[in-house]
């Protein structure tokens, strides 16, 4: 997986290289720029799934409330900004994406038994994504501009915290699933506004869908064969309110 993000990285290196030879040698300097953001995110990656526990079959069937969760995260984008054509500008960099905790919650059925329905699980995946982000920008005057921007790299998704609390007292929950650490390919698409406060400071506003992949959490103590709990394919929506920095 981590070979082929490296190999989708170049490729989009290369149509980037190949965009920016076709702007006009006699147009100005590209200027570097730094964009800080925060984000808000949601997200419901809940699947109902079984997980085998023993060599001999015995499993636990986890149904998930499948709801939506909403955590906070940051954003940094560093790169360079050039003009384009009909009143565009292009800019292209590397961007950081962190997103903390988004939730899971549901039921777990031991033995895989609906008669057994007797504890609530509880988990949390961490995100951190590295791309390489184009964005175009139109100019409708002075000021204002409108945005819509694209992004392909790697999360790095970190699955952990998991706990079952009991519904009735007296009960014992088994040792938890250890946490886990999994990279998949990413991509996000988004669009937005900014609006230029100053000939170096811009103030901006987006919304952003990505796709993070899976979490994975690790085995518990009390496995003993390799089954894993997992989420599905992980989209979050993230509106942000940044601010971009020129050079």
């Amino acid at each position: 997986m981590v070979n082929m993000i490296r190999i989708v990285l170049v490729c989009l290196l290369c149509f980037t290289q190949s965009v920016f030879a076709g702007v006009s040698q006699s147009s100005p300097s590209p200027r570097l720029f730094l964009l800080a953001g925060l984000d808000l995110s949601y997200a419901r990656f809940g699947r109902d799934q079984t997980v085998v526990m023993l060599n001999d079959g015995t499993s636990n069937r986890y149904i998930s409330q499948n709801k939506s969760h909403f955590a906070t995260g940051f954003q940094l984008l560093v790169g360079a900004e050039w003009p384009f054509v009909h009143n565009t500008l292009l800019q292209a960099g590397v961007g950081l994406h962190r997103t903390a905790r988004l939730s899971d919650t549901g039921d777990v059925y031991q033995f895989s038994d609906s008669e057994f329905d007797n504890f609530v699980y509880l988990y949390g995946v961490q995100s951190t994504r590295v791309m390489i982000e184009m964005r175009l920008l139109k100019k409708l005057h002075e000021r204002l501009m409108p945005y819509v921007s694209l992004g392909l790299g790697g999360a790095i998704n970190k699955a952990g915290a998991y706990q079952e609390t009991a519904k009735f007292s007296g009960l014992i929950a088994m040792q938890p699933y250890t946490s886990n650490v999994k990279v998949n390919l990413a991509y996000q698409a988004g669009l937005g506004a900014e609006y230029q406060i100053s000939p170096t400071m811009r103030l901006g506003l987006g919304y952003e869908l990505a796709s993070l992949g899976l979490a994975e959490l690790g085995l518990s103590p009390s496995q003993t064969i390799n089954s894993r709990f997992k989420s599905r394919n992980i989209y979050t929506n993230n509106v942000s309110i940044h601010i971009t920095a020129l050079a």
